[in-house]
């Protein structure tokens, strides 16, 4: 196999990380770590990564960039945890824009130099009744952090907004929706943070890549 540079190896972890990314995700997501490329370099490289085995691209979804998911290579590279009959092919379009918009949320949390911990490694690392999407952690502060893109029932989203609040480690508690859902959001956070007396749960829209 040829040599991986560093760089090679900060974008492989976070496809695997991850699941799935979008190639104009990966460029941000390089630059939140003080790496700049361009478009055409970045389109060569991950057009290598698929020659050697550790990922798969294609342009999925119309109007939009490549998107990027790995390979039980890229997963043993990245030494995560294997998950039981994990499969390796095309991601399912059921969860394909909620995947794409929570690799990209992770970015807004790196630009502020917070550390994240991808849901992967929070199933094996994290207590919780509910699992979040990501665990982003800046200084001394720990935040929970979900992507709905879509309306839950009512008493189920306040009692997931309750538990991430209570948890005795969480400093607050982030969730990003879309334009159609934040109010509805929101909504139910104000609810949250009346009831426990403080402003844990914050509530934001998605980056506009990814507010569909």
């Amino acid at each position: 196999m040829p040599r991986l540079t560093d760089r090679d190896l900060l974008c492989i972890e976070m496809i695997a990380q991850q699941g799935v990314v979008r190639l104009d995700t990966l460029k941000l997501h390089l630059m939140s770590n003080g790496i700049r490329i361009d478009d055409r370099s970045l389109r060569h490289i991950s057009s290598r990564w698929v020659e050697m085995g550790l990922v798969q691209k294609e342009r999925l979804l119309a109007n939009c960039p490549s998107i990027i998911w790995p390979t039980s290579n890229a997963i043993r590279l990245a030494n995560l945890p294997r998950i039981k009959n994990e499969k390796f092919g095309r991601p399912s379009f059921s969860n394909l824009l909620h995947d794409l918009a929570v690799s990209r949320v992770r970015v807004e949390y790196q630009v502020h130099k917070a550390k994240w911990t991808c849901e992967r490694i929070l199933k094996n690392s994290f207590q919780s009744e509910y699992l979040a999407d990501g665990l982003a952690t800046l200084n001394n502060s720990k935040i929970l952090v979900e992507i709905d893109r879509t309306a839950k029932e009512p008493q189920r989203l306040l009692n997931i907004m309750k538990s991430h609040a209570l948890h005795p480690e969480i400093s607050a508690v982030d969730y990003w929706t879309t334009n159609e859902h934040f109010s509805f959001i929101e909504g139910h956070a104000a609810l949250v943070n009346k009831e426990l007396g403080n402003q844990t749960v914050r509530t934001f829209l998605l980056p506009k890549e990814v507010n569909l």
